[in-house]
């Protein structure tokens, strides 16, 4: 399967690739599937799935996160009379 992917790589890359020559050291149904364009075919050859979904979920929004978050708590400046010297 890795030679399939590498071809059809190859093939996609916008390289001259001798195809006859690539084609004549898969299998034969893998290459007249690839010649036809037939992915459905291919993709049952090679054991791949049919259908894939991908799935986005939206950032929280501020509201939806905690209250009281350490990370966005505004920091204190220290009053001048917080301030001591250490001996």
């Amino acid at each position: 399967m890795s030679d399939v992917i590498a071809l059809l790589d190859l093939l996609g890359g916008g390289q001259p690739v001798e195809i006859d020559v690539a084609l004549a050291e898969l299998d034969p149904q893998i290459s007249s599937a690839i010649r036809a364009g037939d992915s459905q075919t291919l993709a049952n050859l090679l054991g791949g799935r049919s259908n894939m979904v991908c799935g986005l979920f939206p950032a929280k929004e501020k509201d939806e996160e905690k209250e009281g978050d350490e990370d966005d708590a505004p920091v204190k400046e220290p009053k001048p009379s917080d301030i001591r010297r250490a001996a």
